[in-house]
């Protein structure tokens, strides 16, 4: 169970505990790259995660209104999950965790390359000038 916003000292806490699970935020990357989706379909794209934690994090994503769950009467059932405008509102946080993890690669000399987020060739640019600035300073 989480906490009452107005116990958190700082709203990095608020965030992470919001999109800090271990797979919410590539659901909602999921779910914002093609929405609305299946279950098993959206499952099928996490294969890694095994349906229990999966179904924990899409409850927990829903519960805190980013996730939108969309049941049908239906036989058999058939439910659809998307993004809410609240979860639409975290996507800017989400490529810039993308674009600062290629950054972070890119000063440590990493040779493979990362698909993460669908992360476009200007993107990558950007994270590999930026990695000469940065992190040279802390490497």
């Amino acid at each position: 169970m989480k906490k009452p916003s107005s116990s958190y000292r700082c709203p990095c806490g608020v965030t992470l505990s919001l999109i800090g699970g271990k797979y919410k935020i590539v659901i909602l990357w999921h779910l914002y790259q093609k929405a609305p989706v299946r279950f098993n379909e959206l499952h099928r794209l996490i294969p890694e995660a095994t349906t229990k934690m999966f179904t924990q994090q899409l409850r927990e994503l829903e519960a805190d209104g980013l996730v939108e769950r969309k049941a049908y009467p239906v036989i058999p059932p058939r439910v659809e999950y998307s993004l809410t405008a609240f979860g639409r509102s975290v996507l800017p946080v989400l490529e810039a965790m993308n674009e600062w993890g290629a950054a972070y690669l890119a000063a440590r000399g990493s040779s493979r390359r990362y698909r993460c987020f669908g992360a476009g060739p200007l993107m990558i640019l950007r994270a590999r000038f930026r990695a000469a600035s940065i992190f040279s300073q802390m490497l």
